[in-house]
C-alpha cells in the first residue's frame, strides 16, 4: 500500500516502512441434496460469516412404505473457514394407511386408520352376518380379498358360504350358487344331481377340476345342501426379467403362484458414455410373489465418470517429474498449476493445449525453448559488425583505433619508413577479425535453427 512515512527528499538518514491493505479472503458454499444434486452454491462468502441456505426447502421423493421430512444439514452450519459443502437430511417415517372391514353388501362394519405400512390389519368388530331366507342360512366364510400386510388403503368385503334348510335337497357350487334345489325329497330317499356338471372359476393363484359333493350324499333325514368339491391346481405364470432399454434378458417360465422370483442371469449392464456410468440398482417394480405374469426392469444409478489431470514438467524419459496428478469430476474445470521453470530455457506452454475442462483423463507435457545465452569469458559474444567503413584509398596507410594515421601521411618526409612486420601484423589482424565474424554467423544460425525445433 505504500511507504511510512511519506517519502521525502533527503535531509539525513532515512527509513521507509513498507503498509499493506487487509483484505478478509471469500469461499465457496455448497448446499447439496443426498443424493449428491446441487442445490445451491454460494460463492465469495467471506471467512468467518455463518453461511445461510436460500433456496426451496430440499425434498426427498418417498415410495409406498417410506415418507421423508427434511431434516436439516450436515455437517452442523458453521462460520466460513474455507470452501463448506452442506449436504441435506431427512427423517424418515413409515406412511400410514385407511383399512376399511365392510360387509357383503357394503354396510361399513370397521374402520381402521393410520395402519403403518407392513402391517398385517385386523378385524376386531362383532362376526359379520347375513341375513337368511326361508330357503337359505349364511354362515361367515372370511374376507375377500385374503388379508395381507398393508402396502396403500384398502378395503376388505365379508364373504359367507350358504347352506339349504330343511328337507330341502339343495345341490350348490363351491361359492354357494345353487346349482339345483330338489325339493319334498322323501325323508330315507336317496338324492342325486341331475345338472351340467359343476364348474369353479379359478383366480390368480388356483385353477380347479370337479371332484365331487361334500358333504357324501346320504339318504335325506332332513333339510340338506350338497355342495361340489374341487381339487386345487396352483397357476404357473410367466416372469421377464427386461433390460432398461427393453431387451429380454431372461425368461421364467411355469413359475407357481405365490413363489417369489429370482434373476439368475449375469448382472445387467447399461453402457455409459464419457460423462457418466451406471451401475445396476435392483428391478422395478419391486420383486414380490407371483400373482400373475410379471416384467421386472433392470434399474440404474448413475454417476459422474472421475478422470486424471497430469502436468509434467517435460524433461527427462516419459515427460519427466510429475508437477501435478489430480482426479476430478466429468466437466470440472480443468486444474491449473503455475508455469515451470528450467535452467536455460524458456516454458513455452503444454502439449497438448490445456482444455478449458476435464472430458478425459489427460497428461500436459510442459514444452521449452532455449533462453538467450548471456556473453560471458569463455565464449566472447561476437560485435554486431558496424556499418563498412571508408577505406583510404591509399594502401600504405595504416589507421590507429581512433581513425588517426599510426605513420604519417605516404610521402611526408616525416613518416617514418614502413617494414615488412608491420604489413604481416595487418594482415594478420584482417584475418581474425574475419574468422570471428564467421564464428557469430554460424552460431546464430544454429540457434535460429534450434528456436524453430
Amino acid at each position: 500500500a505504500g511507504w511510512t512515512p511519506e517519502i521525502a527528499p533527503v535531509t539525513g538518514n532515512a527509513t521507509y516502512t513498507a503498509t499493506y491493505t487487509q483484505r478478509v479472503n471469500a469461499y465457496t458454499v455448497t448446499w447439496v441434496n443426498e443424493d449428491g444434486t446441487t442445490l445451491e452454491t454460494d460463492e465469495n462468502v467471506p471467512y468467518g460469516t455463518t453461511p445461510s441456505y436460500d433456496g426451496a426447502t430440499p425434498v426427498k421423493q418417498g415410495d409406498a412404505q417410506y415418507s421423508y421430512d427434511f431434516a436439516g444439514w450436515t455437517p452442523e452450519i458453521a462460520p466460513v473457514t474455507g470452501n463448506a459443502t452442506y449436504t441435506a437430511t431427512y427423517t424418515q417415517r413409515v406412511n400410514l394407511y385407511t383399512v376399511t372391514w365392510v360387509n357383503e353388501d357394503g354396510a361399513t362394519l370397521e374402520t381402521d386408520e393410520n395402519v403403518p405400512y407392513g402391517t398385517t390389519p385386523s378385524y376386531d368388530g362383532a362376526t359379520p352376518v347375513k341375513q337368511g331366507n326361508a330357503q337359505y342360512s349364511y354362515d361367515f366364510a372370511g374376507w375377500t380379498p385374503e388379508i395381507v400386510a398393508v402396502t396403500g388403503n384398502a378395503t376388505y368385503t365379508a364373504t359367507y358360504t350358504q347352506r339349504v334348510n330343511l328337507y330341502t335337497v339343495t345341490w350348490v357350487n363351491e361359492d354357494g350358487t345353487t346349482l339345483e334345489t330338489d325339493e319334498n325329497v322323501p325323508y330315507g330317499a336317496t338324492p342325486s344331481y341331475d345338472g351340467a356338471t359343476p364348474v369353479k372359476q379359478g383366480d390368480a393363484q388356483y385353477s380347479y377340476d370337479f371332484a365331487g359333493w361334500t358333504p357324501e350324499i346320504a339318504p335325506v333325514t332332513g333339510n340338506a345342501t350338497y355342495t361340489a368339491t374341487y381339487t386345487q391346481r396352483v397357476n404357473a405364470y410367466t416372469v421377464t426379467w427386461v433390460n432398461e432399454d427393453g431387451t429380454t434378458l431372461e425368461t421364467d417360465e411355469n413359475v407357481p403362484y405365490g413363489t417369489t422370483p429370482s434373476y439368475d442371469g449375469a448382472t445387467p449392464v447399461k453402457q455409459g458414455n464419457a460423462q457418466y456410468s451406471y451401475d445396476f440398482a435392483g428391478w422395478t417394480p419391486e420383486i414380490v410373489a407371483v400373482t400373475g405374469n410379471a416384467t421386472y426392469t433392470a434399474t440404474y444409478t448413475q454417476r459422474v465418470n472421475l478422470y486424471t489431470v497430469t502436468y509434467l514438467n517435460g524433461v527427462g524419459e516419459n515427460g519427466g517429474k510429475v508437477l501435478l496428478s489430480e482426479t476430478v469430476p466429468y466437466g470440472t474445470q480443468t486444474p491449473q498449476v503455475e508455469a515451470p521453470r528450467r535452467s536455460g530455457y524458456l516454458f513455452a506452454g503444454w502439449a497438448p493445449e490445456v482444455a478449458e475442462m476435464v472430458t478425459e483423463n489427460v497428461t500436459y507435457i510442459a514444452q521449452w525453448k532455449p533462453a538467450p545465452s548471456d556473453p560471458t569469458p569463455s565464449e566472447p559474444t561476437p560485435p554486431e559488425p558496424d556499418p563498412e567503413p571508408a577505406v583510404p584509398e591509399d594502401p600504405g596507410l595504416e589507421l590507429g583505433e581512433d581513425g588517426t594515421p599510426l605513420h604519417g601521411i605516404p610521402g611526408d618526409p616525416a613518416a617514418p619508413p614502413r617494414t615488412g612486420d608491420e604489413m604481416h601484423t595487418a594482415l594478420w589482424a584482417l584475418l581474425a577479425l574475419g574468422a570471428l565474424a564467421g564464428i557469430f554467423v554460424l552460431l546464430a544460425g544454429r540457434k535460429r535453427r534450434t528456436a524453430k525445433r
